[in-house]
């Protein structure tokens, strides 16, 4: 019972090409990425077909399609189908026994996961992938059940350790052979995220996987079936873009509330400042910092909406495609059943696509709430501007008010020392006594600190002037704040 004839391994690998804003040389190294896959003798005829422009489906060989690998092998043989699909990379990695008629262990199909492994030599897809195995089953008479263990070992052997009764997901026929379908897909998203660590464990097998296992009757069927590899190729390309396209929902959403919270903290601390004396400085910091995150906030907004605008289009897509697969399979004679792929459809249209609805539109709230808090830090620093304005106005006034009394005082009071005010006025009076400046209260302090008697005068009138403007200028600023409060009673 644990044998299969042909056992093959067929790798759908998706790459994105070039996505929403990405510049040129960004989609090169997309390009780039995408060659490494594949043999570099290709590589400059694949650069040649691929256009520029969109293209819903083709080929990227041409009339040849395939390339053959391994062919260092003798007991493996495989091939390359490389595509483009619009704005993605598809990649059908081939790996079987050269054997076609002889039954083989089915740990085999864990040698042919080697030879692909070693093949990409960890050049992974950056959009998902999704594993087929297939096979003749070695005798007509097996019951259900040996099938379901046959099924069980070829998924043990893939992915070691994989609980198949968790991830099963259901049975069904297609060309009277029979149809597993298994998934597993783990979406816990790090707190504190390193995004080159994390789709990495997006992508490991153990945490996250698509298999499909069908079991052929016989090796007419098992041709049959492999007329539909460009149909399987969308169908898979569809629903890892779905999956991809909510993985990126869930880390944008993260970074979203991550600068949610920053938003409310800015509020926050407006208010717990309101009665407090706001410095112009943190303000004005504060503003930078939050129109920076308003201009970050509403990008990632935008691309969170582009996520639900791919979960939409490849739903769709994906549900046109399994009605196309339907039908194909109706024109055969053979008995096909796929219903069970129908289950992804409905957890996408049940479960991902209203998840990431609701996300946007909660999120959304987030953008109104960082625009009044932009708002409000602009009016505190335009107020505190204001403020310090008219502080630097009232304190200039009053300076200057005593600033200018003090000049009077000092004029004046040059001429007291020498000059008695005369009622007439005599051309040839005599010169004034230098002893009346030294007898000033102030020309005889001056005097004792050692200024000479010939500098006294001015001295006296600079001392003046300079005590009258301070006294005059405190005794204005103890008055400011009963004035303005006056004013504010107005």
């Amino acid at each position: 019972m644990n044998y299969l004839i042909y056992p093959t391994i067929d790798l759908y690998l998706y790459d994105l090409r070039d996505g929403l804003g990405q510049k040129t040389e960004i989609i090169q190294n997309n390009h780039n990425g995408f060659l490494r896959k594949l043999p570099e003798r290709i590589h400059a005829l694949i650069s040649q077909i691929d256009p520029l422009f969109e293209v819903e489906y083709l080929e990227l060989l041409e009339q040849q399609r395939t390339i053959n690998l391994f062919e260092e092998r003798q007991d493996y043989e495989g091939y390359a189908y490389p595509v483009r699909l619009s704005d993605t990379y598809g990649l059908l990695l081939d790996c079987s026994v050269t054997d076609p008629t002889s039954p083989q262990l089915i740990e085999s199909i864990a040698h042919l996961k080697t030879i692909l492994d070693c093949y990409l030599n960890q050049n992974s897809p950056t959009l998902g992938q999704t594993w087929m195995i297939s096979g003749q089953l070695h005798d007509p008479l097996l019951t259900e059940q040996d099938i379901i263990q046959i099924a069980k070992e070829c998924y043990r052997h893939l992915i070691p350790n994989a609980r198949w009764d968790d991830n099963f997901k259901g049975q069904g026929k297609i060309l009277d052979g029979t149809f597993f379908e298994l998934w597993k897909y783990t979406s816990t998203i790090a707190e504190n995220p390193d995004r080159q660590t994390e789709f990495s464990e997006f992508l490991n097998l153990a945490k996250n996987h698509h298999v499909i296992i069908a079991l052929y009757p016989n090796l007419k069927v098992a041709k049959k079936a492999a007329d539909l590899i460009s149909f399987w190729m969308r169908l898979w390309c569809y629903r890892n873009k779905i999956l991809w396209a909510y993985y990126h929902n869930r880390l944008l959403k993260r970074s979203l509330k991550e600068k949610f919270t920053k938003i409310t903290q800015y509020i926050q601390n407006l208010e717990e400042q309101q009665h407090k004396k706001l410095n112009l400085e943190i303000l004005d910091l504060q503003l930078t910092e939050a129109k920076e995150l308003f201009t970050q906030y509403g990008i990632e907004l935008t691309q969170l909406d582009f996520q639900i605008h791919t979960i939409e289009i490849n739903l769709y897509n994906y549900q046109q495609q399994f009605e196309t697969i339907e039908q194909k399979l109706k024109q055969e004679t053979a008995i096909s059943d796929l219903e069970i792929l129908q289950k992804f459809a409905k957890l996408t249209e049940n479960k991902f696509l209203p998840q990431v609805q609701k996300d946007a539109e909660n999120l959304g709230s987030g953008l109104k709430l960082l625009e009044f808090a932009v708002n409000l830090i602009r009016a505190e620093v335009e107020v505190t501007k204001t403020e310090s304005d008219r502080r630097f106005q009232i304190q200039f006034a009053i300076w200057g008010t005593a600033i200018a009394i003090g000049a009077v005082v000092a004029d004046i009071s040059a001429q007291f020392p020498t000059v008695i005010v005369p009622t007439v006025t005599v051309t040839d009076a005599p010169p004034p006594d230098a002893n009346l400046a030294i007898e000033h209260p102030i020309g005889s302090l001056l005097f004792k600190l050692g200024v000479s008697e010939m500098w006294l005068a001015p001295w006296i009138s600079l001392v003046s002037g300079v005590a009258v403007t301070l006294i005059f200028g405190g005794l204005l600023l103890c008055l400011k704040p009963l004035i303005q409060k006056r004013r504010s009673r107005r």
